[in-house]
């Protein structure tokens, strides 16, 4: 807390607890389920499994009545540590990328996991004030933060502990969560998984103040404050909301760059073509909610029906849900695939853009350069597909050459 120790618990220790929860702010709009069929926090399905000891956790489907408020505190304690001990290694809390997702949500999403039903938090982490999805980074952050300072666990092994999932996979076609942080409560034992510790506001997540609380237990408890101040934690600390904006255009020119540094000129000019035709220029929704230039579902999760093998030898890329939506005209009629107009098509959510890219690079290596096949298989097809694609202009790969 920054008070200096003085073997009590006086005044202006518990005056800092409480300054803590004030200087460290969560929106806790960003921790609500999106399905929009649920307030936030579910409908209170499987109740027959509540308490049950019978039930592992992990699968257990009741939805809980709110968010466990430890992940809270545990988040406003990795912004502590982050902004003040460890400041020196630049990193911050951007944003709560996913919170509850009850199964509504899930089955939008084509998914069956159970942990995000007030158990778990995803978060999104900044290195000098600018997203990280470096995995070498965002491990840094898990062993330095998370391990270190809160005492969480990487996976499931121990009973009362937060667990982390990993950012390297023990074994092949593991989930990890590499470019984000994962946490949860799903090792604590069912007395603290009442629904009392589950909350659906800020105030039931602070409570009464310690201060009051104390007062109240002595008189004689806080007379040591004597109208000081406690000293400073820091500047007041706020996790920013999730903007509704999604994936920006900006952040395809930087997932590009390193395409263009790792693969060179040719490969970038291709794959910025080709999102560029995808996306509008990086403006459709579709980009903007799933980093990808339209990569539908066809298939089941985890993969929806792409190349489980890139995922597998990538799994910093694995998809993270669906989105749908009306598809636009694109190329129909030109030879790529008919527009449908009846129903809302399903796209296939990544974690960044780069993985998007990635993926891209794979496919055209993979047909050896005939990076036209991603349209159609017909080679008449792919002719005026060629004519159209060149035909658009690389302006990102011209910026990095002209800066070379």
């Amino acid at each position: 807390m920054k008070v200096t120790e003085t073997g009590k618990v006086c005044g202006n220790v518990l005056r800092a607890i409480d300054d803590f929860q004030n200087k460290y702010i969560i929106n806790f709009d960003d921790v609500k389920c999106p399905c929009g069929k649920c307030k936030g926090f579910g409908n209170g399905k499987f109740p027959e499994q509540k308490q049950n000891s019978k039930i592992d956790e992990k699968i257990r489907k009741y939805e809980y009545p709110g968010i466990h408020r430890s992940l809270i505190w545990a988040l406003r304690a990795a912004m502590f540590y982050t902004t003040v001990i460890e400041k020196g290694i630049k990193y911050s809390v951007k944003c709560i990328f996913s919170g509850y997702r009850c199964h509504e949500n899930n089955r939008q999403h084509k998914r069956t996991s159970t942990n995000h039903m007030g158990k778990a938090l995803d978060i999104h982490f900044n290195k000098s004030g600018k997203r990280t999805q470096v995995p070498k980074e965002v491990e840094e952050i898990r062993q330095k933060i998370f391990v270190k300072h809160l005492g969480n666990q990487v996976r499931w092994d121990d009973d009362d502990k937060f667990s982390l999932e990993p950012g390297v996979p023990k074994y092949k076609g593991e989930f990890i969560a590499s470019t984000w942080i994962h946490y949860d409560v799903r090792q604590f034992e069912l007395k603290y998984l009442k629904d009392e510790f589950f909350v659906k506001n800020i105030n039931d997540v602070n409570g009464e103040s310690i201060v009051a609380l104390a007062t109240k237990t002595n008189n004689e408890t806080c007379k040591c404050m004597g109208g000081g101040t406690a000293k400073q934690i820091n500047t007041p600390a706020i996790v920013p909301k999730v903007q509704s904006s999604g994936f920006t255009e900006n952040d395809g020119k930087e997932a590009l760059e390193i395409i263009y540094n790792k693969y060179g000129k040719d490969m970038a000019i291709i794959i910025e073509r080709m999102y560029r035709d995808e996306t509008r220029h990086f403006q459709s929704g579709q980009y903007k909610a799933c980093g990808t230039g339209g990569m539908e579902v066809f298939g089941s999760a985890p993969y929806y029906g792409w190349d489980k093998n890139f995922f597998e030898a990538n799994p910093e890329f694995q998809p993270i849900g669906v989105w749908s939506a009306y598809e636009n005209k694109g190329m129909s009629g030109q030879g790529g695939n008919k527009q449908v107009t009846d129903r809302k098509k399903e796209f296939v959510v990544l974690p960044s853009v780069l993985a998007g890219m990635e993926y891209k690079a794979f496919y055209i290596k993979k047909h050896n350069g005939n990076w036209a096949r991603w349209h159609s298989t017909k080679e008449s097809n792919q002719k005026t597909y060629k004519t159209h694609i060149e035909s658009i202009k690389p302006r990102f790969v011209n910026e990095f050459e002209k800066n070379k």
